[in-house]
């Protein structure tokens, strides 16, 4: 879920320059561009709204362009909210009523009215509807807009004509048989359910189980229509359904999102006359007889006012000419050499081969792919049958969904516990890849020295894990390109070999001195685990912090680097610094804790080098991660778990060019920042102090933070940030953050 919702206005779009659209040199070609569902998104090209939306084709000049599109979503200020308890089904309550004898039947423990903002709720604060045999589903609390004398129960009237309510649902169970339905949220105008009544309702029919938008009006004529390739409304996971109503008689407009999905767009609903307000809205679980084992649970709910445009938007597959290319979440970069179609999709199949979308690969999916065998697979849904995306349905997609029956999705994970990497998070014990011994190992400074200085490429100098080799007084010390420097960590209990110094200024101990070095299965313990914060900050005002001098445990401008399994302690300066040149290195299943002092502390930091930062565990560190920001410094984290002991900075970072003072913005290339655990709780999560050159995307970690606004931070400017599918708190709520 991707930060603050916002939309567009089609009045805001400042067209793109004639000249840039008519531009000659080198040549122009057509770019179609599209996107599936089909909803109007509007066009960047080159970081330069065109004031166009899609569908649409544009002519371009010949040459590398960046495609980004922008979906209709919107700024909102917060009118009211609430949160539920979050937890198993003994949480919610079974909250059953009917609308005229609401004062009656509503059970214990609920309450009846609660004012908060302006805004009447009727019912309990976290409920759930089930089917009951021979009568109507009905689970929905009121929220009250504007005041109505025929229900004198609703106090503190509020009148928002531009409003989005979101509402968290979960459904379980089997529907009945078609044609049932049920509702998750309902807005109503001026009750009383007569031929005056109008509605507009999020509605779900059984038989396809995707959302419809149906509009009630007057004589009680329904009209349920989904936008082109909605996608299927999921059962058991939680899912946000935002609805979005703006009254202007016969312009307003009713929108739906499915996890910010548009998935209806309704802009011309005639609702009359011009001044008709909404008079209340309820949520929950409503429905037809019949509904099966169905159960519709709700958790936090908001009503916010619509206030003003803003961008963002997520998309599954990029296609271009029918063919997957590589892309973002929003936005892909092309080499237009001809003449070509671009589609961004948000409704691509979770699991390869599963052809219907039912996170299930069988012979359903084979089904669909018969009955269209030798269709266009360009024309309307067809192109789901196209499985193995040769640009045609034949007896090769059969073959291919064939060879990939009964697999199932993975269920969507957060944080780092999913860990796939198979070895535990930090390493030690059940690390797979420790070294073996061999003949050969040191247990000395010198046969240490010594054995590095004739190494080649290929070899490992193996310290034996009993061994205890005090460094002090040794920086530089060289690993030749190819060698591996390794220790037993992990392996029958053992702590593995123990590398130290007491020297302050130890800057490095270990420089990698060539490419594919590897450390693995040591302890490496510098001279200063301390914070020194008063010191140091008194030394930083008199303009001498650097008069104590601070120390680095590895270090390279060479690619390919590996650390693993090891254990990371004590390096004032950074346990790991990788400088211009360090390209591809892996950084990954270590335990990096007391690398704290006030100011610098890091344990893995990046100057014009990529890394991969992968299941480790960072305790005590100023900066788990971090990063000068230059040009070219880019890392993806991930599986990582960040200990509440965490240092006095925020966790993850990736400074600007406020920082560096060379008069840009810039914050490194990319940053991928995902499946990570973040404990410490009384500092940011991330901060990213300007803008990258590509994106920051950071998606399905596990804050723990109470309060999700202070998790993730962009500072000094904004740009190429997403923020989006990511869980807070104990209970792991999905809820929205970001600044």
């Amino acid at each position: 879920m991707k930060k603050t919702i916002v939309f567009l206005l089609a009045c805001c779009f400042s067209p793109i320059p004639p000249a840039r659209a008519l531009a000659a040199d080198g040549g122009l070609h057509t770019l179609t561009l599209s996107a599936r569902p089909e909803v109007g998104l509007e066009i960047y090209i080159d970081g330069v709204t065109t004031g166009l939306r899609t569908p649409q084709t544009i002519s371009l000049p010949a040459g590398i362009h960046t495609v980004r599109l922008v979906a209709p979503r919107f700024e909102t200020e917060p009118v009211w909210s609430t949160e539920y308890a979050d937890g198993t089904a003994s949480d919610y309550i079974l909250h059953q009523y009917n609308q005229s004898t609401v004062s009656e039947s509503i059970e214990p423990g609920c309450t009846l009215a609660y004012n908060a903002t302006d805004v009447t709720l009727f019912g309990d604060y976290s409920l759930k509807a089930t089917n009951t045999p021979g009568m109507k589903m009905r689970a929905h609390p009121n929220l009250s807009w504007h005041w109505l004398s025929q229900n004198p129960w609703i106090a503190n009237p509020l009148e928002i004509r531009e409003s989005m309510v979101n509402v968290w649902t979960y459904v379980s169970g089997s529907p009945g048989p078609a044609p049932n339905w049920f509702s998750l949220i309902t807005v109503v105008f001026d009750a009383g359910w007569d031929s005056g009544t109008q509605v507009t309702t999020t509605d779900i029919l059984t038989e396809d189980m995707k959302i419809r938008e149906w509009f009630w009006l007057d004589s009680g004529k329904g009209n349920r229509q989904p936008v082109v390739d909605a996608p299927r409304y999921p059962l058991d996971k939680w899912v946000k359904l935002s609805l979005y109503t703006k009254l202007d008689g016969a312009q307003s407009h009713v929108m739906v999102f499915q996890d910010d999905y548009l998935v209806v767009d309704a802009p011309n609903v005639d609702f009359q006359p011009a001044n008709k307000r909404p008079d209340y809205m309820h949520w929950g679980g409503y429905g037809s007889e019949g509904n099966g084992t169905l159960t519709i649970w709700n958790s936090r709910t908001s009503v916010e006012r619509v206030t003003g445009p803003g961008p963002a938007f997520s998309f599954a597959r990029w296609e271009q000419d029918g063919r997957p290319v590589a892309g973002n979440v929003s936005s892909v970069q092309i080499d237009l050499t001809a003449d070509a179609q671009l589609t961004a999709r948000g409704d691509v199949p979770l699991l390869d081969g599963d052809i219907n979308g039912d996170c299930r690969v069988n012979i359903l999916d084979l089904i669909v792919i018969r009955s269209r065998l030798e269709q266009d697979p360009q024309t309307g849904d067809n192109w789901r049958a196209d499985a193995n995306n040769d640009g045609a349905i034949n007896i090769l997609d059969l073959i291919y969904v064939r060879n990939k029956l009964n697999t199932r999705c993975v269920e969507e994970t957060f944080g780092a516990e999913s860990n796939p990497t198979g070895d535990p998070i930090g390493g030690g014990g059940g690390y797979r890849r420790i070294v073996a011994p061999g003949a050969a190992r040191v247990t000395t400074k010198a046969e240490l020295l010594n054995a590095l200085a004739n190494a080649s490429a290929g070899s490992t100098v193996y310290v034996d894990d009993s061994a205890e080799i005090d460094l002090s007084g040794c920086q530089n010390v060289l690993i030749p390109s190819g060698v591996t420097l390794a220790g037993g960590r992990g392996r029958n209990g053992s702590a593995g070999a123990l590398i130290f110094s007491t020297q302050l200024e130890t800057f490095p101990l270990f420089k990698a001195n060539g490419p594919t070095v590897r450390l693995t299965g040591l302890r490496l313990r510098g001279p200063d685990p301390e914070r020194r914060t008063e010191q140091m900050s008194e030394l930083y005002q008199q303009g001498q912090y650097y008069s104590i001098p601070n120390s680095r445990g590895i270090q390279t401008t060479h690619p390919g680097l590996e650390v693993d399994n090891c254990e990371l302690s004590g390096w004032s300066h950074a346990a790991v610094f990788l400088m211009p040149g360090a390209t591809g290195a892996n950084v990954h299943h270590n335990d990096i804790h007391h690398n704290q002092r006030w100011g610098l502390g890091y344990g893995v930091c990046l100057d014009t080098a990529d890394a991969l930062i992968e299941a480790n565990t960072f305790a005590f560190c100023r900066h788990a991660i971090a990063g000068t920001g230059r040009p070219g410094t880019s890392y993806e984290a991930r599986y990582n778990v960040v200990a509440p002991e965490d240092g006095d900075g925020h966790s993850f970072d990736m400074h600007g060019g406020a920082d560096r003072g060379d008069g840009t913005n810039i914050a490194g290339d990319w940053i991928k920042i995902h499946h990570n655990t973040f404990q410490a709780t009384s500092v940011w999560a991330v901060v990213i102090r300007g803008v990258p050159t590509q994106l920051a995307d950071i998606h399905h970690n596990w804050f723990l933070h109470s309060d999700p606004a202070r998790t993730v931070l962009q500072s000094n400017a904004t740009g190429n940030m997403e923020v989006h599918d990511n869980r807070y708190g104990p209970l792991k709520l999905p809820m929205q953050a970001g600044r």
